[in-house]
């Protein structure tokens, strides 16, 4: 069973049921960034203070703190136990440079910094300890492409039809299994499990504070969905940031946006909740509405707070059902289920793999938004 086989690799032994993850301690990294180093406490403050205002050191300013920050990966993904990451998104907090710009920041979330998107998604985390608490609005728009641009998440084990096949083979017969069976299997799976959360939580931590820096807008807010998307997709409980979308979304319809990004919301909202099933059915009732697509709205798009877009961030939309996990893992509905546990089945008397997804907003959470937009459509022009 692969997990993004630069990282992992497990072997599935039939006899005695055994699963045995293979270069999962080391993460493989080390490629990818610089030799690891002890973090010293003081990294931020051998920082050069430039004149307020100049780019070229602001990027400088920036830049060495890229270098500082893969150096603090490279020796946690080296030695764990020896070196942690930091908990929370601080290296600028205590001493940030006088010459650091939110220009100079938002342009570096903006490039790739390492080829291990944990690495990567770790350093940018970290540069937005760095950002003002208001941003310049003409910086909104890069910021907005940085959350559009995040590092790729990580797919969970057990969720690919071959990591679902190797596991099948592997308790396959299994007549008759004793707790011990049972217990040592799922707890040589939680041992694969665990480095996949691990390598996962610097993207999460990321893409959860990205979110809460980007203004909420129509285009943050379908940024939103997708990223919500591509958590589940990848096998990530997103309960809490599918109900903190939720909210901003209700926030965001009321009743003043322009018609043609309502359409869009209600579309996009549409695709997802039919991946998932279709409307649940006690939201079938009622006079069936087909939003209508403006012609005069059939333009390039001009950028954040271009009000006639609809059709742009509909064929923006339409890219869910074309997402990665589809073409590496075939169709498996919305949300994708990943094998989760064995349990025993008492009706074959076999061991049996429990299947689960991940959680984000409900069909029903959905469906309440869309029927929303969809009432506030067929009101009376104002």
């Amino acid at each position: 069973m692969n997990l993004n086989s630069r990282f992992y690799r497990v072997r599935l032994i039939a006899t005695g049921v055994l699963l045995s993850p293979l270069a999962v301690a080391g993460m493989a990294l080390g490629q990818a960034t610089p030799a690891p180093v002890k973090p010293a406490a003081s990294s931020t403050a051998s920082a050069s203070k430039p004149p307020v205002g100049d780019p070229h050191a602001a990027a400088k300013i920036v830049n060495e703190a890229v270098q500082a920050l893969l150096k603090e990966y490279a020796a946690y993904a080296n030695d764990s136990k020896t070196n942690q990451l930091r908990a929370t998104a601080d290296y600028f907090t205590q001493n940030k440079p006088a010459g650091l710009t939110d220009a100079a920041i938002i342009a570096a979330l903006n490039v790739r910094h390492s080829s291990d998107a944990a690495a990567d998604g770790y350093v940018k985390w970290q540069l937005l300890s760095g950002l003002s608490a208001t941003i310049d609005p003409k910086s909104e728009p890069q910021l907005l492409l940085a959350y559009r641009s995040m590092p790729t998440l990580f797919v969970r084990p057990g969720m690919s039809t071959e990591d679902k096949r190797e596991l099948d083979d592997a308790i396959r017969g299994m007549k008759h299994p004793s707790a011990d069976q049972i217990n040592d299997l799922n707890t040589k799976l939680t041992g694969i499990i665990t480095p996949w959360q691990m390598h996962n939580l610097p993207i999460l931590s990321y893409r959860e504070a990205m979110y809460g820096k980007v203004p909420v807008s129509y285009d943050s807010l379908v940024a939103g969905l997708k990223d919500g998307y591509e958590r589940v997709t990848a096998g990530v409980d997103s309960e809490s940031f599918g109900l903190r979308l939720r909210d901003s979304i209700r926030k965001w319809d009321n009743g003043s946006q322009p018609r043609e990004q309502i359409v869009g919301m209600s579309e996009i909202l549409l695709k997802i909740i039919n991946e998932e099933g279709g409307m649940p059915p006690k939201k079938t009732e009622g006079p069936a509405f087909k939003p209508e697509i403006l012609a005069d709205a059939v333009r390039p798009y001009d950028g954040p707070g271009d009000d006639a877009h609809a059709p742009v961030l509909l064929a923006a939309g339409n890219k869910f059902s074309n997402n990665n996990y589809n073409n590496q893992y075939g169709k498996m509905g919305f949300p994708p289920k990943y094998y989760e546990r064995v349990d025993y089945d008492i009706k074959t008397d076999q061991a049996a793999w429990v299947s689960e997804a991940a959680k984000f907003m409900t069909r029903e959470q959905m469906a309440d938004l869309y029927e929303n937009m969809q009432t506030e459509l067929q009101a009376p022009a104002k």
